[in-house]
């Protein structure tokens, strides 16, 4: 590898960049890195901005103008304009016992109309009404021990009766809702937290008839499914057992079919 004085007397603007080279940048101040590689500092600065290679920058004393700028403006903001972290910006600051910028909301006290009201509408409605945050006004009527005003006008589904939750599983849910006057999801968690199985009423079976047989793999199981009135699954577990193969909607009748119907019949 070549020593960092090679470079000293010729210039390689414009050349490729070296493996060597691009491990450099950001390592040494960008002045120094054009000056020992022989390239100009724009070049150098393009290079390391287009790889988003940050540059090194060792601690550096604080001087009398930064310091007049501290809490002239948010930490941010100034360390963007001073190069500096927003963390050393803060507890520069601190250390100095400078206040932030950002001012303290004023604290706005609250009137006895305002009190009177908490509990009467909505939190949200009252603090669109005051000017003040939901948390606030949630805050205010919880210190002051004042129910909320849902809770005092919509308290929510009576408590269950003991009739009521005998009745549980008998009926599917909605049914028992509507003579119950509760909701289908209500009656749902009811039954399902006291471990109660739902009423679901079985499917009768339907026999099969031969000529029903006859005609499994003549036609697709979900045309067969609406000529029947069996169920899908019905269908194909009749036609598997008979060992008969499926059929298509792109699939013809063949005589072989027909065969291996009649001699499943």
């Amino acid at each position: 590898m070549a020593s960092p004085t090679t470079f000293r007397n010729k210039t390689r603007w414009g050349a490729p960049w070296t493996v060597a080279e691009l491990r450099q940048l950001g390592k040494v101040p960008d002045s120094a890195f054009a000056r020992q590689r022989g390239r100009t500092i724009k070049e150098v600065v393009a290079e390391r901005i287009a790889r988003r290679i940050g540059l090194a920058t060792g601690p550096r004393r604080w001087t009398a103008r930064e310091l007049r700028f501290l809490g002239t403006m948010n930490d941010r903001e100034l360390g963007r304009r001073l190069r500096r972290r927003r963390l050393q910006v803060r507890l520069q600051r601190v250390a100095l016992g400078i206040p932030s910028f950002l001012p303290a909301p004023k604290r706005t006290p609250w009137t006895r109309r305002e009190r009177r009201l908490l509990g009467t509408r909505p939190d949200s409605e009252l603090a669109r009404r005051f000017g003040r945050q939901t948390d606030k006004v949630r805050a205010m009527r919880w210190h002051l021990g004042i129910p909320s005003y849902r809770s005092v006008h919509n308290p929510g589904p009576p408590p269950w009766t003991a009739r009521e939750i005998r009745l549980l599983g008998t009926m599917s849910d909605s049914g028992l809702g509507r003579r119950l006057g509760r909701s289908r999801t209500q009656v749902g968690r009811k039954r399902v937290r006291l471990g109660i199985p739902s009423c679901r009423p079985r499917p009768k079976s339907i026999p099969w008839t031969r000529r029903e047989q006859r005609l499994l793999g003549t036609r697709p199981d979900s045309e067969l499914v609406r000529r029947f009135g069996h169920t899908l699954g019905s269908v194909r577990a009749m036609r598997q057992r008979l060992g008969i193969p499926g059929l298509r909607r792109t699939q013809k009748w063949t005589k072989a079919h027909e065969e291996i119907g009649r001699a499943h019949v």
